[in-house]
């Protein structure tokens, strides 16, 4: 326990190395996330819309479209069946709010 007591008491000497390299690195990963946020590609809008909002979306080419066509829909229809167990003037069917 020596060892640590006299570490602790008689620091080494500042290393402005070591400062410079850490300087270095804090300007690089902030650079790089700015980068990256810049460059980064925007995802689809998630829009409530109609059945043909998700249809346009599912004929698209990228498959995160159509998941996310997929996902609308399912949203949609879950939405309506606890609409209708709540009463909430919409039948299970989908059809429309009175």
């Amino acid at each position: 326990m020596d060892w640590l007591m006299d570490w602790l008491t008689d620091p080494s000497e500042f290393d402005p190395l070591v400062f410079v390299v850490l300087v270095a690195l804090t300007i690089l990963l902030t650079l790089g996330s700015i980068v990256w946020l810049v460059l980064e590609r925007e995802e689809p809008s998630a829009r409530r819309g109609t059945s043909d909002d998700a249809a346009a979306a599912a004929e698209s080419s990228s498959p995160l479209a159509r998941i996310a066509a997929r996902s609308e829909r399912e949203a949609a229809r879950v939405r309506r069946e606890m609409d209708a167990d709540a009463g909430r003037g919409s039948d299970a069917r989908g059809g429309a709010r009175r």
